[in-house]
């Protein structure tokens, strides 16, 4: 098969082993992702990229970059988690949206948290210690609730003058809990 593509595809590298196999995933792969996700080449709403780019720094498991990486997510021009849950975090939970699912955004970095955690090679941060607001955002649905029963749809998180219930999924409270 390798033979085949090289064939096809002259540029492709000599990939002659398993060995191969991965080396080319985590330098034309992974690596290239990361440096896009820097490069603001790549990016999303909050929380997926800070995943995204976790979860292909711990793949790539190499402690020079894989460091680099996961810096990124703190730095201010970078994945920006210090300024989300210290600055765009309300001390009620959501964040700066009104609308109540998008004032959510926060708990997409719950996913991550539980990454860096779960990385025992990288110890310089841990959201769930070093960020306390974090907590709000598990109790973040509290804050919504009119007579603790019932969410005004608002913005665009559902169909006007109607109500809901937003609450946070159960692997979410359980990793906060």
């Amino acid at each position: 098969l390798c033979a085949r593509m090289r064939e096809q595809y002259p540029a492709l590298p000599e990939i002659v082993d398993p060995t191969g196999v991965a080396r080319h995933i985590e330098d034309d792969l992974l690596t290239l992702f990361c440096d896009a996700v820097i490069a603001q080449n790549i990016a999303g709403n909050v929380g997926s990229t800070q995943r995204a780019m976790a979860l292909a720094a711990i793949a790539l498991d190499r402690p020079e970059l894989t460091e680099r990486y996961l810096d990124w997510l703190f730095e201010p021009t970078g994945g920006m988690i210090p300024t989300i849950l210290v600055d765009l975090v309300s001390r009620d939970g959501p964040s700066f949206e009104a609308a109540p699912g998008y004032s959510r955004a926060p708990n997409s970095l719950v996913p991550v948290a539980d990454l860096l955690r779960s990385y025992a090679a990288y110890d310089k941060q841990d959201i769930y210690r070093d960020y306390p607001k974090l907590k709000w955002v598990f109790l973040s649905t509290r804050a919504y609730r009119c007579l603790n029963e019932v969410t005004p749809m608002l913005g665009d998180s559902g169909k006007a003058q109607h109500y809901g219930d937003v609450t946070n999924p159960i692997d979410m409270l359980i990793s906060g809990y």
